[in-house]
């Protein structure tokens, strides 16, 4: 009876190592952990997931899609942002070929009413596509990290062609921050979290087909309800502390 204990209790812990082992160094040898594959929604018994020819270690850390076959070659990359009648908080998630606010708002410009970026109490700055207003617009250019208002006179997909953002580091000060996410991939609110060097106070993300707020909060957690940080969205960072985020 004692030895068919041991037996199972040796069978036990090779089990729990195994399971350890693969929790932490990855099962597939990609360079991503179990825990990070699941995460990122990859396969862990898959190196290369979406087999366009780099592994999902590589894809996650140089900015592409480990979920997308088409943007392993490290080119020019194509997103399509949703937007939505009124109020859209949005980011860009690649480098553009063309910053200015003209270019990159060219294909909306019907739908769109304004253009608007926050860069703390009482400091704002905007573009209009009213030609009255037009005396007024000291928005020129949009580039990643930031965190856009869009008010639209109707729904409308915005695309943007730029190149993917390896090593980004997105500056946060004390205070509202109105960043983006700098990446074509998903990640999870604590993968965001422990990119940031700084001391977090909440994170929040507006839904503009709700007109609803999701938030995680590093202090109360009885009303988090935001999981996923995600490309293409814009969000408000409120920090205690200055600091960055580093992909």
């Amino acid at each position: 009876m004692l030895t068919r204990q041991i037996r199972i209790w040796g069978l036990i812990c090779f089990c729990m190592i195994g399971i350890s082992s693969g929790a932490m160094a990855g099962s597939d040898d990609d360079g991503l952990s179990d825990i990070q594959e699941a995460r990122y929604q990859t396969d862990a018994r898959l190196p290369d997931t979406d087999g366009g020819g780099a592994s999902d270690g590589e894809e996650v850390a140089s900015g592409t899609d480990p979920l997308n076959p088409d943007d392993d070659d490290g080119g020019i990359q194509t997103v399509h942002i949703s937007l939505t009648e009124g109020l859209n908080l949005i980011s860009l998630p690649v480098m553009p070929e063309n910053t200015s606010v003209e270019g990159m708002l060219a294909d909306i410009g019907r739908q769109m009413d304004s253009i608007w970026l926050y860069n703390g109490p009482g400091d704002w700055n905007s573009y209009s596509t009213d030609p009255k207003e037009s005396n007024f617009n000291d928005l020129h250019e949009m580039i990643p990290g930031k965190g856009y208002w869009l008010r639209m006179a109707a729904p409308a997909v915005l695309t943007v062609r730029g190149h993917a953002i390896a090593g980004a580091a997105v500056s946060l000060k004390s205070g509202m921050n109105a960043a983006g996410h700098s990446h074509l991939a998903s990640w999870h609110i604590q993968d965001i979290m422990d990119a940031i060097d700084g001391t977090v106070n909440t994170i929040w993300e507006y839904d503009a087909a709700s007109h609803q707020w999701k938030a995680y909060n590093t202090k109360d957690s009885r009303f988090n309800n935001l999981e996923l940080i995600q490309p293409g969205k814009g969000y408000f960072l409120d920090m205690d502390t200055a600091g960055e985020i580093r992909y």
